[in-house]
């Protein structure tokens, strides 16, 4: 499958939800551009009275689109859950053999359909829950408050091994 999803953040004066943080619109597509079903059956001949196994592969194309709502919260400092609803529609047709549109006849003889052309439709509704989880940072961090201070947090090391080559701070 190849496709694309745009996810816009709805602000909180059109949508909010108690205790949620960020809300999001969903939309999306995506195609596969080549799909193949097989199509397997076994006959018993009234006359040999033996069986025949005989596959058929058929190749088409799908279009899929997506269309939904997420909300996050976070449960800690580095912990938040996603929870959302989501409608997927796909569309799989067009299969073709020989140059020809493949009809409902060759997967289903008794088919009430058999003489349409073969394609499928689904419909679904997920409703998903994410628990996202972060990594604890590798040291402790400080914040230095010094005058001079570009207000980004370092690692607080007790060992100074001397100034690197790119830090200028410790020449006298």
């Amino acid at each position: 499958w190849v496709g694309a999803t745009y996810n816009i953040r709805i602000p909180t004066e059109y949508f909010s939800i108690a205790d949620v943080e960020r809300a999001f619109l969903s939309a999306g597509i995506s195609a596969a551009p080549y799909v193949r079903i097989k199509n397997e059956s076994w006959e018993r001949s009234d006359v040999s009275g033996r069986n025949t196994h005989t596959t058929k592969f058929h190749r088409g194309y799908a279009v899929s689109w997506q269309a939904g709502i997420s909300t996050f919260r976070s449960l800690s400092e580095r912990a938040a859950v996603e929870i959302g609803a989501l409608y997927v529609g796909r569309w799989t047709g067009r299969f073709m053999k020989n140059d020809h549109h493949v009809k409902w006849s060759a997967i289903n003889k008794e088919s009430s359909d058999a003489a349409d052309v073969l394609s499928f439709i689904s419909n679904r509704f997920k409703i998903y829950f994410t628990i996202l989880v972060g990594r604890k940072p590798p040291g402790p961090t400080t914040q230095d408050s010094s005058p001079a201070s570009d207000g980004v947090s370092r690692q607080n090391t007790e060992t100074d091994a001397g100034p690197s080559p790119a830090d200028t701070s410790h020449q006298e």
